[in-house]
């Protein structure tokens, strides 16, 4: 399924700066929640729908809560802000709430 051309550009940079901040610390990553439901059915099957939300979620593969803190750190000095909601709720530069889902040996 080729979805190039088919995701909007601040989601796109989103998906970028996550991939460029997990790469970089080699920690496995997906895409999960409505965002990754929304690329298979309506980008890559044309089935319409409605979300109820506009965040994305990245679920982080991480061994403690330290790695987790040292991902949210760097998010921010990409130009990732706070958003007082919770810990793992930021909002990107181009104004897209991002939860930092971590899973693993935490």
């Amino acid at each position: 399924m080729n979805l190039s051309d088919k995701i909007d550009l601040a989601t796109v940079e989103v998906l970028r700066t996550f991939d460029h901040v997990a790469r970089s610390r080699s920690l496995p990553y997906l895409l999960v929640g409505a965002t990754a439901r929304d690329m298979v059915l309506h980008h890559g099957h044309g089935i319409r729908l409605e979300r109820a939300t506009s965040d994305i979620d990245m679920a982080i593969q991480i061994t403690n809560w330290a790695v987790f803190e040292n991902v949210r750190d760097a998010l921010i000095g990409m130009g990732y802000t706070t958003t007082g909601h919770a810990l793992h709720r930021l909002m990107s530069p181009q104004g897209l709430p991002l939860d930092v889902v971590p899973f693993g040996g935490i």
